[in-house]
This record gives structure tokens, C-alpha cells and sequence, in this order.
């Protein structure tokens, strides 16, 4: 499992992920995406905003990864470990 910093929540990577796929978007459709409530997902993006993982980009808070962001998501990606097939 890939290592989080103490303020990050579990749901926190997905949002990432998801949001990452889908270039810009509003935190209510990732959050739909991912299964977390839409007042719950916006909450999270103002923690990730406030982290630079992510930006707004609209007065609509419609968002984007950042560099850094897109740093965190490639570095758990080397990190994770493969499934095993058993």
C-alpha cells in the first residue's frame, strides 16, 4: 500500500486518480465516481487544494491535478505492491 502523508485520507489517492483521467471536473463528479458523498469530496479537494495537489481553475471550483499531484499519484504507483495471484 502506498505510504500517505498524516493528513491524507483514504479516499484521497481515488479522487486523485479519478480527477487525473478526466483533466478537469467538478469535485461533486469525482466524488459520484469514486462512491463518497458530494459535500464529502469537496471537503476533500479544499484539503488537496491547500496541499497543491490540486487547482481550481473556474469560479465554479471545476479542478486539476498539479505537477505535484501528479508526482504523488507516480510515485505510489512505483511503490505499489503487484497482487499476488493466489
Amino acid at each position: 500500500m502506498p505510504q500517505r502523508t498524516p493528513w491524507m485520507h483514504p479516499v484521497d489517492e481515488q479522487l486523485l486518480a479519478t480527477l487525473r483521467e478526466r483533466r478537469l471536473e467538478y469535485p461533486s463528479v469525482v466524488g459520484a465516481t469514486v462512491g463518497v458523498h458530494p459535500a464529502f469530496a469537496a471537503q476533500r479537494f479544499e484539503r488537496l487544494q491547500e496541499q497543491d495537489l490540486v487547482e481550481g481553475v473556474t469560479p465554479e471550483t471545476v479542478y486539476r491535478v498539479t505537477a505535484r499531484g501528479d508526482r504523488l499519484l507516480e510515485d505510489d504507483a512505483r511503490t505499489a505492491v503487484p497482487a499476488s495471484d493466489d
